[in-house]
């Protein structure tokens, strides 16, 4: 996990004109992960699929499958072997 101040120092070094790769290697991160901290603006940002958390009270969501799997110990003792 980057903080704000290695986020800094990152864009500084980049302004000054060091490459990504002496960057990365300085900050021992990886390249994508310092391009990222150069691209982007705004990190109060939630996750880019929505929201983070649902809303008081709403039931979390299931997977459609949810009830059709049948516990474990069911399913080991199902399987058939040949003789």
């Amino acid at each position: 996990m980057v903080d704000m101040p290695q986020v800094q120092s990152i864009r500084r070094m980049r302004q000054e004109g060091c490459s990504v790769t002496k960057v990365a290697c300085a900050h021992r991160l990886s390249r994508p992960t310092v391009r990222k901290c150069i691209d982007k603006d705004d990190f109060n940002l939630g996750p880019p699929g929505g929201r983070a958390h649902a809303r008081r009270g709403q039931a979390a969501r299931r997977s459609p499958l949810t009830g059709l799997c049948p516990p474990w110990g069911l399913a080991l003792s199902w399987r058939q072997t040949a003789r």
